[in-house]
């Protein structure tokens, strides 16, 4: 049984441990070919839909003003245009009249690859659909397929020299390795035959510079590994530093770009009190909304950009509570009463007055969250409750709520909402607005105050959203008790 088992081996113990070291190599080169492969296919992916959705966004703007005339054949000779230069296999443009625009890649262009690596990459991609939309209407539908022929024929251009690499890397290595050990185990077997042999035989000399210079292999290979992680090391702070770049260059310009938008939120207020026609007043109030809208959008981007950057402190003061929440609740009661909302605010008589913290942190947490809760809601009531509990001496915890009578937001999309450019639907933020990052931005900035932040919500019935944030009691000169009541 023993024999029947490893007949299949080499006699020879030389050949065995080529065998195993055969094995031992082709696991592994094998297995980190298969990794680089796997990564460069993920890395073409996500290059190849990065292209296609700048190439979709791109376009769709092109394709606009002859969507909203119905310059077919504009939009045709684009789409053309967009075959010809990039590699996607079809566009197509699905107008809401019904008249359907279509544009193939020649049946002539075709790319050395296996058809089962074009396959896998056709069943990766998926195609990218832009709606054309203009004053919060629908013109069309655009939507484009990636080709994946050059993609596979780059992918195989990548993967053919590495498995050739690999293969003589495989053979290189198993012959260093049989042809010293077949003269360090001839000799060791002569040796032993001569020992035992009746007929004593000089035994043959080892060579002794076999096993430096296997050590001295060894320790090159050591050295260019630890080489190779160095310089992974190098390139991976260089990337950091690339994206640290990135978050400073965006801070920078939404700080450059506030300062003109509140020149011209200054001129629009002026303008206001000056004498305008009934025709002129209706534009007064859309510019106003209009610039309004695009300081909230600078003001998202410049927090959270200061936010990944890390350079986003909070500051101590001493402020008024009640002040602070009933700013937030008179900036939106003109909103609120236009479209005939009740909004509510109540602060508990317990809750002190007189705080050490950062209001304007606290005002930019509630004012998201207000805002949110006014814009989901179309009939009902939108209520901003504060509650306290008193903590150590002079320290006291406030429990923050805005519950909203709104559309509610599925269970399964709950766990998104906090996440960066993400909404709970995203057809949202093409009925409501918004850049999906001031749940993100509130978030970030309760934990930084040392806080948490949670939501209750359920669709058709309303939302609930709960934080709480400690402060320290400043003591008034009147009282020395910090808590009323």
């Amino acid at each position: 049984m023993r024999l029947f088992r490893f007949r299949w081996l080499p006699q020879a113990l030389t050949g065995r441990i080529v065998l195993l070291q055969a094995a031992t190599l082709a696991t592994l080169i094998g297995l980190g070919v298969g990794l680089f492969c796997h990564y460069q296919f993920e890395q073409t992916l996500a290059g190849a839909r990065h292209a296609a959705s700048m190439l979709t966004d791109a376009t769709a703007q092109t394709v606009t003003e002859s969507a909203v005339v119905s310059d077919y054949d504009t939009i045709q000779d684009i789409l053309q245009q967009l075959i010809a230069q990039y590699p996607f296999s079809s566009a197509s443009f699905m107008a809401a009249d019904g008249a359907t625009l279509q544009a193939i890649a020649p049946a002539g262009r075709r790319d050395s690859a296996p058809a089962w690596l074009i396959t896998l990459l056709t069943t990766h991609l998926h195609e990218a659909d832009r709606v054309i939309s203009v004053g919060g209407r629908d013109y069309g539908l655009l939507r484009l397929r990636f080709d994946a022929g050059p993609l596979a024929a780059e992918l195989w251009r990548l993967a053919q020299p590495l498995m050739i690499l690999a293969l003589t890397a495989l053979i290189g290595a198993l012959l260093l390795l049989w042809l010293p050990l077949g003269r360090w185990l001839s000799a060791r077997d002569q040796t032993l035959q001569a020992q035992r042999s009746t007929t004593p035989e000089q035994a043959p000399e080892m060579h002794r510079d076999e096993p430096a210079r296997l050590s001295t292999t060894v320790e090159r290979l050591i050295s260019e590994r630890e080489a190779s992680r160095q310089a992974l090391e190098r390139a991976l702070d260089a990337a950091r530093a690339a994206d640290e770049t990135k978050a400073q260059f965006l801070a920078n310009i939404s700080h450059e770009l506030r300062t003109p938008l509140h020149g011209v939120l200054g001129a629009l207020e002026i303008l206001r009190d000056t004498p305008l026609s009934p025709q002129q007043q209706p534009y007064l109030e859309a510019a106003h909304s209009s610039a309004t809208a695009l300081q909230t959008l600078i003001d998202e981007v410049l927090s959270f950009s200061q936010l990944k950057a890390g350079k986003l402190q909070v500051h101590s003061e001493i402020f008024e509570l009640r002040r602070t929440v009933e700013d937030v609740a008179a900036l939106f009661s003109q909103r609120a009463s236009a479209r005939h909302l009740e909004l509510a605010c109540f602060i508990a008589p317990t809750a002190p007055d007189r705080l050490q913290g950062d209001p304007r942190c606290l005002q930019q947490i509630l004012t998201t969250l207000v805002d949110n809760a006014l814009k989901f809601t179309e009939q009902g009531e939108v209520v901003l409750s504060v509650t306290a509990e008193p903590l150590a001496t002079a320290r006291v915890l406030l429990h923050f709520e805005v519950r909203d009578t709104g559309i509610g937001i599925p269970a399964d999309k709950q766990s998104l909402l906090f996440q960066p450019f993400v909404q709970g639907d995203g057809s949202h933020s093409r009925r409501f607005g918004g850049t999906g990052l001031g749940l993100s931005i509130s978030r970030q900035l309760t934990e930084l105050m040392g806080g948490k932040m949670s939501v209750d919500s359920q669709p058709g019935v309303g939302s609930r959203f709960r934080f709480c944030l400690p402060f320290t009691v400043a003591m008034s000169t009147e009282s020395r008790n910090p808590f009323p009541g």
